[in-house]
């Protein structure tokens, strides 16, 4: 290895360190999630009106913390549409894309739906959105990863405060969620 590598490389693993004591800064200051062991749960669905004048902002600031909390990178945003949108990249490298790892990215979508909760259960009486999409895309491969698939995933805040408080089952609660799996970045 060249000098001129080694110099790239250790300054590539110091700009590492400096992301990594500022992340864990940025989640030491930030509010924990809550404690599902220990919240109150309503005993039936709130009425489902929507928040007057949310701040977008605000909630996407929120969100984005929570997303760094669970170890998620990513966007979030609230759109104008009511729709909690969040945007993560998850990554197989070295390994390629396969339909096991596309298996596991979509565990990326539950830990999303985990913050959409936290922020629905902050605006007590009413909904700040009335969806939620999430967007995975899938990256493999070595030594340029390369997107391979996206995962869309929906759910109506509806449902997932139904099955958050017990009135959906497991089972009726994945039935309702929406997942669409598409290759991108191949050439046909």
């Amino acid at each position: 290895m060249k000098l001129k590598q080694k110099r790239i490389l250790i300054a590539l693993a110091m700009l590492n360190v400096i992301a990594l004591v500022g992340l864990m800064i940025l989640i030491r200051k930030s509010p924990s999630l809550p404690n599902p062991s220990t919240r109150q749960l309503p005993s039936a669905i709130i009425d489902l009106k929507t928040c007057p004048a949310i701040s977008s902002t605000d909630e996407t600031w929120e969100a984005t913390q929570l997303l760094a909390q669970l170890g998620l990178g990513g966007r979030v945003a609230l759109h104008a549409d009511s729709v909690l949108r969040f945007e993560i990249p998850y990554s197989t490298a070295p390994d390629p894309v396969t339909p096991a790892t596309i298996d596991e990215a979509a565990q990326s979508a539950w830990r999303a739906f985990d913050v959409a909760q936290a922020l629905l259960e902050q605006a007590h009486d009413c909904v700040p959105f009335t969806d939620v999409q999430v967007t995975i895309v899938v990256r493999g491969g070595w030594p340029h990863p390369q997107p391979e698939a996206q995962l869309d995933v929906h759910v109506q805040a509806a449902d997932l405060l139904a099955f958050n408080v017990g009135e959906l089952s497991e089972e009726a609660f994945i039935e309702r969620v929406t997942y669409t799996v598409r290759p991108i970045g191949r050439s046909p």
